[in-house]
């Protein structure tokens, strides 16, 4: 499938209890802060958290996946002595804030056979939801072959993850790792399809600039390579209620874009939201 268009403002991709998690968390009481320091912030990846031999699930859920992500009542027994693990685990440690890194849509192959460990810093589509962790979306037959897909698995399990943490006993924010610096591949880029040689910054060779170390910037200067992101972030916040942003090589974006993003957000949806990002020059 190439692409599917939904109504997100309709029912359909909300998971039930989606509507109960608030929108704003300033001022509201048991999740405000009053401060960034009030965060303890545990970074975490969605796959590493149950994808070792350890982790077993009670619900049949697939390791490395958002279901098996937010799973209760996991458990490690050795030697008569059990510990929690997985989603308990993290609740137990009192973190008020996840760091989860990039889980917007990577270059891979996203079936449940094909789907390898990526950290997720080779962005795709910047405001679609990785689907490589939502191994429910592919509808297989009883010989095992792929023969339907639904799109919207991936939005509600993603939902459902954010709503957990919302709802856990520090009523746990999750943040988001951005990797807004650079794609993928700027050559196959929709970027580039659509508006060449706009979206990337060149050398007067034009070849592509390399300071991400992954051979090409993305143009954030540019004001609609700026725009975008500013609108990213905001459906981000907004469709998804993310609490968060860690912008990876924070130093390839421009300031007045990263400003831009803090008024748009703090005026337009709430003034809990963090920013902060990788000090790489």
């Amino acid at each position: 499938i190439r692409g599917y268009i939904y109504d997100h403002k309709g029912e359909l991709a909300n998971p039930t209890g989606w509507s109960d998690v608030p929108l704003v968390w300033d001022k509201k009481d048991g999740y405000d802060i009053k401060t960034p320091q009030d965060l303890s912030i545990y970074e975490i990846h969605i796959r590493d958290l149950t994808m070792d031999e350890t982790w077993v699930s009670n619900e049949g859920n697939q390791r490395g996946s958002y279901k098996a992500f937010i799973e209760k009542g996991t458990k490690l027994t050795k030697n008569d002595k059990s510990v929690t693990t997985g989603f308990d685990h993290i609740n137990e440690l009192g973190v008020n804030a996840v760091q989860i890194l990039p889980v917007f849509d990577q270059d891979n192959d996203e079936r449940p056979e094909k789907m390898k460990f990526n950290w997720g810093y080779n962005p795709l589509n910047y405001n679609c939801v990785e689907g490589g962790y939502s191994p429910e979306s592919f509808i297989f037959d009883e010989d095992g072959n792929w023969v339907d897909y639904d799109p919207l698995e991936r939005i509600r399990d993603f939902k459902n993850m954010v709503m957990a943490f919302a709802n856990n006993d520090q009523h746990t924010r999750v943040i988001m790792d951005v990797v807004y610096n650079h794609v993928s591949s700027a050559t196959q880029s929709s970027f580039s399809k659509m508006m060449p040689k706009y979206y990337f910054r060149y050398t007067p060779n034009w070849e592509y600039y390399d300071g991400s170390g992954c051979n090409n910037e993305f143009k954030t200067d540019a004001k609609m390579g700026s725009k975008f992101v500013v609108d990213s972030l905001r459906w981000w916040a907004e469709e998804y209620k993310i609490k968060g942003f860690r912008f990876d090589l924070m130093g390839l974006i421009d300031c007045w874009t990263l400003e831009d993003a803090k008024v748009d957000l703090y005026t337009k949806v709430d003034k809990d939201i963090v920013l902060y990002g990788e000090g790489w020059t």
